[in-house]
């Protein structure tokens, strides 16, 4: 049996959302797309929720990825790679290395491009589940239920049993996937916290943990 954790991306393992930092590396690459971020960030602003941002935000990164192929893409992301580092939350980062140490294996599940975080769950020694792009549409979207949907299937591919044992994320889109845990960590500000305890009296937050960590 497979002991997990399963962690967000943005806002989780990260302290703010990195997707601007992707999106400027790939307008780096093509400089005359620009007009679909323009396009995009209007649109996520007319959004009312986060599934639609996410639409969005997918919506950018196909127009600005079309025609280039993974090898293109993962050799041209030194910005995002640099920006991220600095973001990173180290203290997570640590915690989830010593219970790797105890022998959980880590999934990094994310709406973010697996080209695009490869590199960094490499690092961490974290098995990568993001959203699949191919060169003109979104494969496979890791969003919401969308997360729980590529678990199952990694569970399958593997072929064992698996328990989880904690989830992390920073937001309530994460539900499904939280839902699969035994233990629900949170990582948000306080106002979300407080949007969480409405759901979740006795919700716990990763601040409970760093407090003893």
């Amino acid at each position: 049996m497979i002991k997990c954790i399963l962690v967000d991306f943005d806002n989780t393992l990260t302290a703010q959302d990195t997707t601007k930092f992707l999106i400027l590396s790939l307008v780096l690459m093509k400089p005359l797309r620009i007009w679909a971020v323009f396009i995009g960030y209007v649109l996520i602003k007319l959004s009312y929720d986060e599934s639609k941002v996410q639409k969005w935000k997918n919506w950018i990164i196909i127009n600005l990825i079309r025609g280039l192929n993974d090898d293109e893409l993962s050799q041209n992301l030194d910005y995002f790679n640099k920006k991220v580092s600095k973001v990173l939350n180290k203290g997570i980062l640590s915690y989830l290395k010593s219970q790797r140490d105890e022998g959980y294996h880590t999934l990094l599940v994310s709406a973010s491009p697996e080209f695009a975080i490869r590199s960094i769950a490499e690092l961490a020694d974290f098995e990568i589940l993001g959203s699949i792009f191919s060169k003109s549409r979104i494969k496979s979207c890791c969003f919401g239920q969308g997360k729980v949907d590529r678990i199952i299937q990694w569970q399958k591919a593997n072929l064992q049993e698996i328990r989880i044992v904690q989830a992390w994320s920073d937001s309530l889109s994460d539900l499904p996937m939280m839902n699969l845990a035994e233990k629900k960590i949170w990582v948000c500000s306080l106002k979300k916290q407080s949007m969480i305890k409405e759901k979740f009296p006795n919700a716990f937050f990763w601040n409970h943990i760093k407090a003893h960590f």
